[in-house]
């Protein structure tokens, strides 16, 4: 979808689009009513604006919508997230068992689907991503994966416009 499809299309066309794109029909919705976007940095800064808008239960359902890091099977049938967790294609079964028991833990601990920017990082980082941030207290833990969460809103964002990704 080009910036220009974005501000002219039809609004169930567009909502409909980002929320695939963005795994959240709530910042969509608040997205399309911003239209239209002078540029895609325009349209980021809004996105991320409409981020911190969500309730916390939003943005819990918009972590949860995206695939565990590590889970193959999943992230396989997710175009998006196909591309971003590239790096855990070429993991040991290893590193892949570990990712699934820490996600686990994460979650149990947390109550929310483990985020991180995966784009351009291995397997090995993920999971010392995971490692790391099972430390975390709570509070800290969801303002980080909301801070990361709008990192791969803003790249998902720009691949769609700029580039033309996830037609």
């Amino acid at each position: 979808m080009t910036l220009r499809d974005l501000n002219s299309g039809a609004t169930e066309h567009v909502t409909t689009f980002l929320a695939d794109t963005l795994f959240s029909s709530a910042l969509a919705a608040i997205i399309v009513r911003e239209r239209p976007f002078a540029g895609v940095d325009q349209l980021c800064e809004r996105a991320a604006r409409a981020w911190t808008e969500l309730s916390p239960e939003e943005q819990r359902a918009s972590f949860d919508a995206h695939p565990r890091i590590g889970d193959v099977p999943e992230v396989r049938r997710r175009p998006h997230s196909r591309t971003e967790q590239r790096g855990i294609y070429s993991a040991s079964p290893e590193i892949i068992g570990a990712l699934a028991v820490l996600n686990r833990q994460y979650e149990e601990r947390f109550g929310f689907r483990f985020l991180v920017f995966a784009s351009g990082k291995s397997a090995d980082e993920m999971l010392a991503a995971l490692t790391t941030r099972l430390q975390n207290s709570p509070e800290d833990e969801f303002r980080i994966a909301a801070h990361e969460k709008r990192r791969i809103n803003e790249f998902r964002l720009r691949q769609a416009v700029v580039e033309g990704a996830y037609r």
